[in-house]
C-alpha cells in the first residue's frame, strides 16, 4: 500500500542572485518574492547606469493560491510584462539572471527611456507613494 503514496515534491534547485550570508539573511532572502523584487531593483539600477533609465515598479498577486499566483512589472507607470508565480520559479531554475533578462527585454520592447529630470520625478513620486502605503 505504501509503494504508490508520494506525495513529496521535488522542485528543481533555484538560482538566487541576491546570495544570503548567515541564517537570518537566508529566512529573508530564500524567498521567490524577494528574489524577484531584487531582479527588478538591480535591472532598474543597470537600466540606470547604461543610461536608458526607466521606473520600474514590480507587483505580486498574493489573493490567491501559491501556485495561481501572478506578477506584474510596470515601466515608466504602463504594464510592460506579467506572469505567473510558476513561470518566475521556471525561470530561477534555469539561472540567475534569466528573470531579470527577461524583464529588461519587455521593458525594453515597451516604454521609452526617460530624461534624468523626469527620472528623479518619476523615483520620487515612488517613493512618497510607498510611504503613504
Amino acid at each position: 500500500m505504501n509503494e504508490y503514496i508520494n506525495l513529496h515534491a521535488e522542485f528543481k534547485s533555484l538560482h538566487f542572485p541576491d546570495k544570503p550570508f548567515g541564517f537570518v539573511s537566508a529566512m529573508a532572502k530564500n524567498s521567490l518574492a524577494h528574489q524577484m523584487r531584487f531582479s527588478v531593483e538591480s535591472l532598474e539600477n543597470k537600466l540606470e547606469s547604461q543610461g536608458e533609465p526607466r521606473v520600474l515598479q514590480f507587483e505580486i498577486d498574493e489573493s490567491s493560491c501559491e501556485c495561481e499566483s501572478g506578477w506584474s512589472l510596470y515601466a515608466n507607470g504602463r504594464l510592460a510584462a506579467s506572469g505567473s508565480v510558476a513561470f518566475a520559479r521556471q525561470c530561477f531554475e534555469q539561472g540567475e539572471w534569466e528573470f531579470r533578462d527577461l524583464c529588461e527585454a519587455a521593458v525594453s520592447s515597451s516604454s521609452e527611456a526617460l530624461s534624468r529630470d523626469e527620472f528623479r520625478l518619476l523615483r520620487a513620486a515612488r517613493a512618497i507613494a510607498a510611504v503613504g502605503a
